[in-house]
């Protein structure tokens, strides 16, 4: 039997173990309602939002990537997410294995993977953010023209939830179910900011639960939020546009790196087994990989527009 199959039937059958493994953890321990199967607490399940802020650093970096996969708008339960990052390394690691025989370059082809998974959840959590921010002026100008059309506060949420499509209107749908089980506004407001991390949203929500208590004239504040919503969705559009010659480099580095290895890779392989065969190119490959990551980080967040 030729050995490019043997290695390529061994992958996909530590890969399948480790699926079924994974799938049977998530089955015993995280609560599901999948195919109809409802769990034992008929509340929602207990995410990040529920939980305290970590105090040690595996607990911060768990819950972190728990709400930037909540944060992504997927619907993936964290469990999901992890399964799809490993599943990436999986597949890239074993392609590059049955290629070279090599386990370095495929050691080095799943962390890539698994890299390139979290950033496309990044992307997509930050394409998200700005799509809500986006929308909000025109929402919160929903909401004022509702209210000076004499409907309650709980009415003009539901109206938002029914008359926006996106992200943004889905969380107002969701916002109106609570209001309709009887969840104060306030409280309603609250897990909405801490669901979207948002300044304009957390000006929302402390703007309805004063007048709540307070009362006042809410289609005038509605309005004036909706104008400073504009002004800094302005503002953040000024400094995209300032920072995109940034953005590209970043781009351009991070492309430029792998692209040029797996390049050399498939061309001239001799040149790239000598970071492999020796201490000092394994040594060296090493020090490359981290120094353009350190380099990356500091470039991205140099660049970062917080929403």
């Amino acid at each position: 039997m030729p050995l490019p199959f043997v290695i390529l039937t061994v992958f996909i059958a530590i890969s399948a173990c480790s699926i079924a493994v994974l799938l049977l953890f998530r089955d015993l321990f995280v609560p599901s309602t999948a195919s109809g199967r409802l769990s034992l607490d008929l509340r929602r399940p207990r995410t990040v939002l529920d939980q305290r802020p970590a105090t040690t650093l595996i607990g911060r970096f768990d819950q972190g990537f728990d709400r930037l996969v909540i944060e992504t708008g997927l619907g993936f339960s964290p469990v999901t997410a992890v399964l799809v990052v490993i599943l990436s390394g999986l597949l890239a690691g074993g392609a590059a294995l049955v290629a070279t025989g090599d386990p370095f370059p495929a050691i080095g082809a799943a962390a890539f993977a698994m890299f390139v998974a979290l950033v496309a959840f990044q992307i997509r959590r930050a394409r998200r953010m700005r799509t809500i921010q986006q929308q909000l002026p025109d929402v919160i100008d929903l909401m004022s023209r509702a209210v000076h059309a004499g409907e309650n506060l709980e009415q003009a949420v539901s109206l938002v939830g029914d008359e926006v499509s996106g992200p943004l209107g889905a969380e107002f749908c969701w916002c109106s179910q609570e209001l309709s089980l009887g969840r104060t506004v306030s409280a309603t407001m609250h897990a909405l900011a801490a669901r979207i991390r948002l300044i304009d949203l957390r000006l929302l929500a402390t703007v309805l639960a004063v007048h709540r208590r307070t009362g006042g004239n809410l289609a005038l504040t509605l309005e004036r939020l909706s104008a400073v919503s504009r002004d800094r969705l302005n503002y953040l559009g000024q400094i995209r546009a300032t920072t995109g010659a940034g953005r590209i480099s970043a781009r351009l580095i991070a492309g430029a790196g792998p692209l040029l290895f797996l390049f050399l890779f498939f061309t001239q392989n001799e040149h790239i087994q000598a970071f492999f065969d020796s201490p000092l190119g394994n040594s060296m490959f090493a020090i490359g990989v981290a120094l353009e990551v350190i380099g990356l980080i500091w470039i991205t967040r140099l660049v970062k527009v917080n929403y």
